[in-house]
């Protein structure tokens, strides 16, 4: 990466609040308008607190609702370039109303996994069948499937903010601003899923006519 992208952009929250403003369309009602929020400190992008080292060297972006959390050292480090298309990939997820999605998932995911009739009948008859092991590994499997669900969800959710950006800013800032993310909160880890992300976003423009 060439010394222009990483160069310290020295934006304030003001700056990155009015990119957020221009970035969501026009019909989302007032309430469920953008608000950049700055978050001191290291976190992952699920809040998950992690030691040093561990996972992620640096803080990111995350969006909440309607709030989009931005570490303090992105807010004053990240090129100019790349910022509005950080700031249009979380607005993606905002627009599209990903969390409330993920929240009405996650309940309807529980509730059929523990307390469907269907779901307790099979495991049941597996262990009226296979025993009791036999019964918990069907419990076990119907759990892997149920997370397997929400990780595709994830994933999906990741793509469709991505191609927002893109419709935003274009091919070239958004996967500049991918690459600079992976760099910025792994520091030479691997981050096979972000990774994926760029790989999928450079096919898409190489396919442009």
């Amino acid at each position: 990466m060439s010394n222009d992208d990483s160069r310290p952009a020295g934006a304030d929250r003001q700056t990155w609040q009015a990119d957020a403003s221009g970035l969501v369309p026009g019909w989302l009602p007032s309430f469920w308008q953008p608000r950049i929020l700055v978050k001191n400190g290291r976190f992952s992008p699920w809040f998950f607190w992690v030691s040093p080292g561990v996972w992620v060297e640096k803080s990111g972006a995350f969006n909440l609702l309607v709030w989009i959390a931005i570490g303090k050292d992105w807010i004053a480090e990240c090129p100019d370039k790349y910022r509005r298309a950080i700031v249009a990939h979380e607005c993606g997820h905002l627009s599209e109303f990903h969390w409330l999605i993920w929240t009405i998932a996650v309940l309807v995911g529980i509730r059929s996994a523990f307390m469907s009739s269907v779901v307790t009948t099979a495991v049941r008859w597996v262990t009226t069948l296979a025993g009791v092991w036999g019964g918990l590994g069907f419990a076990v499997g119907v759990l892997v499937l149920l997370g397997w669900g929400f990780v595709a969800l994830l994933r999906w959710f990741e793509h469709r903010a991505d191609d927002y950006a893109v419709r935003c800013v274009g091919y070239a800032d958004t996967i500049g601003a991918l690459t600079w993310t992976r760099n910025r909160m792994f520091a030479g880890k691997k981050a096979p899923w972000v990774e994926q992300r760029i790989r999928r976003l450079e096919a898409k423009a190489a396919s442009l006519p």
